[in-house]
């Protein structure tokens, strides 16, 4: 199973089944559980500051907070000495940290600020507001490791909480509301953890930026404005378990994280982007994940292990420059109920559609694929590093307006298009680098772009009709010996043909 797969991974694969187990025992046990999980990372994670987060008993995404809170101006702490002569009980060891517990703060400022200790502290049971909207932090822990923070609301502030250069950090069970840029941000802050935590209308719900190991797991993230969860520049990382819903971009944005892994998520309903979008990340982990209304896509991103996925009303999307960054190791996906066909590294193979929901071929050639209908896929057919693919009498329609493409084909020669039906996509057909491609006697219906074609040669667009484009009807931008006859383009809302650089070539008989 795990042949040709790096050592690392098979490690982290077997910590993610245990989180798996722990998800289907009952929700009072999950929290303490995850605990001894953390403590088995691939990175060592200080053991102590995972002592600083209590048990939990379950999740509760409508908390009621307490009204005996204590008024208290703002805190700011600057070294140990400081923490010491500020009268929180504890002694700023791993076993009696110093306390800050039961405050009600309200600044337009900062309102807890923590920077150049190395003390065990906790910020515990505090509601951390503002009169008005603020555009500064909540709470910033500047370097000052061996943090954790529990069971605290923010509100009105531009980033509820930070964690900067504070290595670990725990944040377990904090509720940030309206945060105009992060809810919770890791900054520099390697291995640390965030669990159980509502991150509720904010740009960006959990960001961990250049932080390594840093796990993010059984968390609520709604209504966010940019992405829920994001991982930049954070190899190593986790995201497990959490519920994100309604993200106008991503829900969860992955780049430059190699070693990631994202597991048991259910993200649904992104508007504009991607539910789950991995960019420039190598050896990523993506399974058992449930996706709704958008899809999940890889870019620059070789050698994934994808596996046992569930998408609906969406699909899968791979890409990028280079062969490898086409070929993963894919097993048990599901879109819209049906099989993801994922082929690579195949050849003459003629493919029944009837069982599955979407194709990607990569590296493949001579193969067919006919007589079937996919429906609401980000993307029906897609085809990379191919030759000699032909697509033939299959209907492909997008009813939500949210697929990119109906059928995608890059850097791949000799493929046919024939008899096809593709309505509702942002371009029926994209072919990039694909010479000696045939696209005819098919039906583009009410898409953004009909038939679209860049720097490819030898090709030949005839007898399709193409109808209600809200932009171009058949898009050409540099072709060399293009044969384009015969087509029937109307009701477009731009150009019926918009064509760019295109020598040699018969463009004749079409209306």
């Amino acid at each position: 199973m795990f042949q040709g797969v790096p050592i690392f991974l098979i490690r982290r694969r077997f910590l993610c089944l245990i989180i798996q187990e722990l998800l289907e025992m009952r929700q009072g046990t999950i929290f303490l559980l995850g605990l001894i999980f953390l403590l088995l990372l691939a990175a060592p994670v200080n053991d102590t500051t995972m002592q600083l987060a209590e048990e939990d008993n379950g999740i509760n995404n409508s908390r009621d907070f307490s009204t005996s809170y204590t008024s208290h101006a703002t805190i700011s702490i600057n070294g140990d000495a400081a923490f010491a002569s500020a009268g929180f009980p504890g002694y700023g060891n791993s076993t009696h940290p110093y306390i800050i517990e039961g405050y009600f703060i309200e600044s337009s400022s900062e309102c807890i600020r923590i920077q150049s200790t190395t003390v065990y502290y906790v910020i515990r049971d505090c509601y951390i507001s503002s009169p008005s909207f603020s555009a500064n932090y909540g709470i910033i822990l500047l370097s000052a490791p061996n943090g954790a923070v529990e069971d605290t609301y923010i509100e009105n502030h531009d980033t509820g909480m930070v964690s900067r250069l504070s290595n670990p950090t725990t944040v377990v069970n904090v509720t940030v509301v309206g945060a105009a840029s992060r809810g919770i941000y890791f900054w520099d802050s390697d291995n640390s953890v965030v669990n159980n935590s509502n991150l509720i209308s904010c740009d960006i719900g959990i960001d961990s930026f250049s932080s390594v190991n840093s796990v993010i797991f059984n968390n609520t993230v709604i209504d966010s404005i940019s992405r829920g969860i994001s991982a930049s520049s954070s190899t190593d990382s986790m995201i497990l378990n959490n519920s994100i819903n309604t993200s106008w971009d991503y829900g969860i944005y992955v780049a430059s994280s190699d070693g990631t892994c994202i597991a048991y998520n259910t993200v649904t309903d992104c508007i504009e982007m991607q539910c789950i979008r991995i960019a420039n990340s190598e050896n990523i982990e993506l399974f058992g994940n449930y996706v709704e209304m958008n899809e999940i896509s890889l870019e620059n991103s070789p050698n994934a292990i994808i596996e046992n996925n569930t998408v609906i009303n969406s699909g899968f999307f791979i890409t990028g420059s280079g062969l490898t960054n086409w070929l993963h190791s894919v097993s048990g996906n599901t879109v819209n109920g049906l099989q993801f066909g994922y082929f690579n590294n195949t050849s003459n193979l003629e493919i029944d559609l009837a069982q599955y929901g979407q194709l990607i071929f990569a590296n493949c050639s001579n193969i067919t694929a006919k007589d079937g209908a996919f429906s609401n896929t980000g993307c029906g057919v897609e085809v990379g590093y191919c030759d000699n693919v032909t697509i033939r009498n299959i209907t492909i329609i997008d009813a939500y307006d949210r697929g990119l493409h109906g059928v995608f084909g890059y850097l791949s020669d000799f493929c046919t298009i024939d008899d096809v039906t593709i309505g509702n996509y942002t371009n029926g057909v994209s072919c990039f680098y694909c010479d000696n491609a045939t696209i005819t006697q098919s039906t583009f219906l009410d898409n953004y772009n009909g038939i679209k074609i860049e720097n490819s040669e030898d090709y030949e667009v005839s007898g399709n009709e193409v109808n209600s484009c809200e932009n171009d009807g058949i898009y050409l931008d540099t072709a060399t010996n293009a044969t384009v006859i015969g087509n029937q383009v109307y009701d477009t809302n731009d150009y019926a043909f918009n064509i760019f650089t295109v020598s040699e070539s018969n463009i004749t008989g079409n209306f």
